[in-house]
């Protein structure tokens, strides 16, 4: 549990170094459900580094374990992280199938948690494919979902999405209302990664509705520069300083080398987007093949419109 609270505060290192001991500690014991449960926590921490390999491993070894000593939930929580990792590469297909599994498995056994969290993954996986109408009602019900249960964390993450959709949707005067709830839940949260994003999406959605100047906004995003050294931080906010000035080669030079390294580390579509803003997009890079243990239980599930009705009404 120790390495779940440090990954909620974005405290990596100190997460890794928790799961790892659990791992150990569990091993020692031949306490199979908390190697598992481990396994799963590392994932989610190598999603957030980007070291999108390490976290397909430890998926595998999550699945393995769940299937040897048949823990049903674990095995299904394992797809729907597998989903996630297929969502984050820009396989669509291979996401909702995933997706279709875990959520039906918890819809099956009443786990409303995991349910809220998956619907907001398929949001956004059917978000990335345009069908915006669609994602709205996902994305939708893992906001009502996450704020019936009281899951603060995971109630931040579905209103990021929620103001990213309203965003391509051009509803900017929504998106920034759904923004600035997110980034109050997150600050209180301490969930550093959404706390730039946020912000910079704000500053970003301020500027289209004049409600800041171009300038202003650059200033404030140039500020945030010198708060956030990491790389991912400062490739959203050097990929907005070039959006808001698309004018200037300084900013389109540095924000165009560092989120094409990114891509190239880790294959994300989120990177792979902002590069064909750019012009620049020019290689893709595939994501791993579903595991086997997965694809002998996924091949043609495809998500059931009834779930969502079902997936509320507890």
């Amino acid at each position: 549990m120790i390495g779940f609270l440090h990954y909620d505060q974005c405290q990596y290192d100190q997460a890794i170094h928790w799961f790892q001991r659990q791992i150990s500690l569990a091993t020692e014991i031949r306490d199979t459900f908390f190697i598992e449960e481990a396994m799963g926590g590392l994932a989610m921490v190598y999603f957030e580094l980007d070291d999108m390999d390490l976290a397909y491993d430890r998926l595998v070894e999550k699945l393995e374990i769940a299937k040897s000593v048949g823990a049903r939930m674990g095995f299904a929580m394992g797809l729907g992280m597998l989903g996630k990792y297929y969502h984050l590469l820009g396989s669509h297909l291979q996401a909702e199938q995933c997706i279709a599994f875990c959520l039906e498995e918890a819809v099956q056994i009443q786990d409303w948690h995991i349910a809220s969290v998956v619907l907001g993954i398929e949001g956004c996986n059917l978000m990335e494919q345009h069908r915006y109408e669609e994602a709205c009602q996902w994305i939708e019900r893992s906001a009502q979902l996450t704020k019936k249960l009281r899951i603060p964390f995971f109630e931040c993450e579905a209103l990021y999405f929620t103001s990213l959709l309203r965003e391509r949707q051009n509803q900017y005067e929504s998106a920034m209302s759904a923004a600035a709830e997110a980034l109050k839940l997150a600050i209180r949260l301490k969930r550093r990664d959404l706390q730039v994003k946020l912000h910079v999406q704000l500053l970003q959605l301020k500027s289209c509705l004049g409600r800041i100047s171009t300038d202003d906004a650059v200033d404030e995003l140039q500020h945030m520069l010198e708060q956030y050294a990491g790389e991912q931080d400062q490739a959203i906010i050097r990929f907005v300083m070039w959006l808001l000035k698309p004018d200037s080669t300084e900013l389109r030079t540095a924000a165009l080398t560092l989120n094409e390294a990114l891509y190239r580390k880790s294959g994300k579509q989120e990177y792979s987007g902002r590069l064909r803003k750019f012009g620049s997009f020019d290689q893709t890079i595939a994501a791993r093949p579903l595991p086997k243990l997965a694809a002998e239980v996924v091949k043609g599930k495809r998500i059931a419109p009834s779930l969502l009705g079902k997936s509320i009404d507890f």
